[in-house]
């Protein structure tokens, strides 16, 4: 636990991290709004019957372990949590939290 609290007050006195931490949310952002723009692409792969696998895998029916409904809330939690994320490095304050 105590390498958690210096890790936050690491970050809420260095507004160097801060900034970096905002940018990273705000790719999180611009990748989610991406997405949505080309016709929320996670779900189109999800419903594929084809699953697009890596080289590196074998199998990848294991992402059809989630049904359709919680694959599209679970993209749209990644899209408000990615804005949370931006809004939360704007406030001093609440830095630790982001």
């Amino acid at each position: 636990m105590e390498f958690l609290k210096s890790n936050l007050w690491e970050i809420k006195k260095s507004s160097g991290l801060q900034i970096f931490g905002g940018l990273l949310a705000l790719v999180h952002t611009l990748t989610y709004w991406n997405w949505m723009q080309a016709g929320n692409l996670p779900l189109q792969y999800h419903t594929n019957p084809q699953p697009m696998c890596w080289g590196l895998l074998e199998s990848c029916q294991w992402v059809k372990i989630l049904s359709p409904t919680a694959m599209e809330m679970l993209f749209h939690a990644y899209g408000v949590i990615a804005v949370l994320g931006v809004a939360v490095f704007l406030f001093t304050r609440i830095t630790g939290l982001g």
